[in-house]
């Protein structure tokens, strides 16, 4: 059985290349979560979970909902932005119009 457990956590690095499967770009995200540890996941535009997590592949976005499988940050999962109001670290900076999409 797989472990999956829900968590919070920063972006702390984004890094573009291209998909030997797709051939479109995919994303290595780095992640810290709220625990102390580091993370990662591959998330491929080429793929239909893209759109979960388009617009929020920014470094210092605070994410709510990642989900960690067997010590990776599961590209399946639904992550959202956390409410600037709940966070403790106050360096988001939305984009205009960015959490009413």
């Amino acid at each position: 059985m797989k472990l999956r457990r829900k968590m919070k956590a920063r972006i702390t690095k984004v890094v573009p290349s291209q998909s030997k499967k797709t051939g479109k770009t995919v994303y290595m995200v780095c992640f810290k979560a709220e625990d102390g540890k580091s993370y990662n996941s591959w998330v491929d535009t080429g793929y239909r979970n893209f759109s979960h997590w388009d617009g929020l592949l920014k470094v210092d976005n605070e994410l709510d909902g990642p989900v960690v499988k067997n010590g990776v940050v599961d590209a399946d999962s639904y992550p959202r932005l956390s409410d600037p109001r709940d966070r403790g670290m106050n360096k988001y900076k939305p984009e205009p119009g960015a959490l009413w999409k």
